[in-house]
């Protein structure tokens, strides 16, 4: 995590730090990534760099780190605005959730993406034990175990495969609307695609066979 002496900058120099390091893993994998790059952009000296991070690992895990409890503040969001807590009424909220937090920066989630193609099992490991993303596994396993017991979900799927399902799914839909509509998703849009992306997780893709009389 960042040294003191970077939070003793100025909030635009810290800002703007950031901001080039977003851009750089962003663009490129932490393994091709670059300091240089990224003290040419933000405009500070080599020396500087070090001076506020041990290395290019350790700005790589703050950046994460900012971007998993931005993530968690929007799921967290929509969760609370909810009446309703059923099963699908709170999976709907996740997956809004899920989007507002991809379009509020989408650069959050091409550093995401790109966490997950490089395969670091480090790196994935420490943002699975933050406990940003604790809270959030343990409120999915606990909304899982209750749609079971309720009679939602079947009792013979290992509850674990089905919070992979359902993750899998948020992010293969965010990844689609970010393409289809990079302008943002609004209103009837949402909800047409979010009850689509729904149907599917609770009913699959195959065709429904008409019933005989």
């Amino acid at each position: 995590m960042p040294k003191k002496t970077f939070y003793n900058l100025r909030d635009i120099k810290r800002e703007k730090i950031i901001n080039a390091a977003m851009d750089e893993f962003a663009a490129y994998s932490f393994n091709d990534a670059s300091v240089n790059r990224i003290i040419k952009e933000s405009g500070i000296a080599v020396g500087s760099f070090y001076q506020y991070f041990d290395d290019l690992r350790d700005l790589y895990y703050h950046v994460l780190s900012l971007a998993m409890k931005s993530k968690y503040e929007h799921l967290n969001a929509e969760i609370n605005s909810l009446k309703n807590h059923d099963f699908i009424s709170t999976i709907r909220a996740l997956y809004r959730g899920g989007i507002n937090f991809a379009f509020s920066d989408k650069r959050f989630f091409d550093i995401s993406n790109n966490l997950l193609k490089s395969n670091d099992l480090d790196i994935i490991k420490e943002l699975t034990d933050s406990e940003e993303n604790k809270k959030i596994v343990e409120f999915v396993n606990r909304l899982i175990k209750e749609a079971i017991d309720n009679g939602k979900i079947r009792s013979d799927i290992d509850s674990r495969l089905v919070l992979s399902i359902i993750t899998s799914l948020n992010t293969s839909f965010i990844e689609h609307m970010l393409k289809a509509k990079p302008e943002g998703l609004y209103g009837d849009d949402y909800n047409m695609i979010s009850d689509t992306v729904i149907d599917l997780l609770m009913n699959g893709i195959g065709v429904k066979e008409a019933k005989n009389d």
